[in-house]
């Protein structure tokens, strides 16, 4: 008999979970600020589909060329096998190529020392079962997805596709792909971690190989209005970076102490700039003229949201030391 199954997944603008099952370790939402900062998360629809399996749930690659799912056994209950409690249904993890409509396994419930794993010695158990999370790597190369593991938080894998070979990210839940910006292809997990009176869960920027980047906070920070969209990208560069970029003068910001510039060509990951001159003076009127086009010489900083909601449509910008403005033409 067929069932009907609606497929939650990561929206453009917000960030939707839904649990097949009652998970032995807790679950968290994305705080209202986060899911308004989704717009740099991975993007897959909405979908309703008629599934034979109880369960399935579906996510399309990047190209559109696979459909990689879930399909779960709820008849089959491992967690007598694997000393857990409650009903745990045996599940895999599939891809299908959308053209000629081949089938194939990616991960199946069952023991570690089964699979070609590039780290397993990192992973303390010796059974991966409960597969959930599914979501593709930016580049459609790999899997994530997370499993059962500690009474507080899942484990992080991701599988390559071509060669099945697994790989242990991080302790942690729910895990989205990032897509813009200087973050990009790395993830965003929640991890509960323990203090001398009690515990917290924080969101965390981490890279594939687990490396935690950035701390993003509570989940049920309350965040300022003043807060962009893509705040978990701001940050004062260690180093500031030499650039010299072409550009255009969009318009002043305090009085010309400072000035908005949109790259040319566009940059696909921050298109506009804010620039102060680097010994504080106004910028001069000469390179104020419309339609100029500019070679902006200096030092990134960092990213910041400096006039983010008045001049760049809520969005953290790159702020730039300027130490010289040349006309191109």
């Amino acid at each position: 008999m067929l069932n009907k199954f609606i497929i939650f997944s990561t929206g453009t603008f917000f960030i939707t979970s839904f649990f097949i099952s009652v998970w032995p370790y807790q679950q968290l939402s994305l705080s209202a600020s986060i899911k308004n900062s989704a717009a740099l998360v991975s993007e897959t629809n909405y979908e309703q589909i008629e599934f034979p399996f109880w369960g399935e749930t579906s996510i399309l690659s990047p190209d559109k060329k696979f459909t990689v799912f879930i399909r779960v056994y709820p008849e089959t209950n491992v967690a007598d096998e694997y000393k857990e409690y409650g009903h745990i249904p045996y599940d895999e993890i599939w891809i299908k190529d959308n053209d000629s409509g081949e089938e194939k396994i990616l991960v199946k419930t069952g023991e570690v020392s089964s699979y070609s794993f590039s780290n397993s010695d990192n992973f303390p158990f010796s059974n991966i079962y409960g597969l959930q999370d599914i979501i593709f790597s930016l580049d459609g190369k790999r899997v994530y997805f997370s499993s059962y593991a500690w009474s507080t938080s899942a484990a992080i894998f991701s599988v390559e596709i071509s060669t099945g070979k697994l790989h242990f990210v991080s302790a942690g839940n729910s895990p989205e792909v990032i897509s813009g910006g200087l973050n990009k292809g790395n993830l965003i997990v929640s991890k509960h971690r323990y203090y001398n009176y009690g515990s917290y869960d924080h969101y965390y920027v981490i890279e594939d190989n687990g490396k935690e980047i950035k701390d993003l906070g509570d989940a049920n920070d309350n965040y300022s209005s003043e807060d962009c969209e893509n705040y978990y990208e701001a940050e004062v560069f260690e180093k500031p970076i030499p650039i010299a970029w072409t550009a255009t003068q969009d318009d002043c910001i305090e009085s010309c102490w400072g000035a908005s510039f949109t790259r040319v060509p566009d940059n696909k990951e921050y298109s506009r700039f804010v620039g102060h001159l680097s010994d504080s003076s106004q910028i001069p009127e000469k390179f104020l003229e419309n339609g100029l086009i500019l070679k902006v010489s200096g030092h990134w900083t960092g990213i910041d949201a400096d006039h983010s909601k008045t001049v760049f449509e809520n969005k953290c910008v790159p702020i730039v030391d300027i130490d010289k403005i040349e006309i191109v033409k």
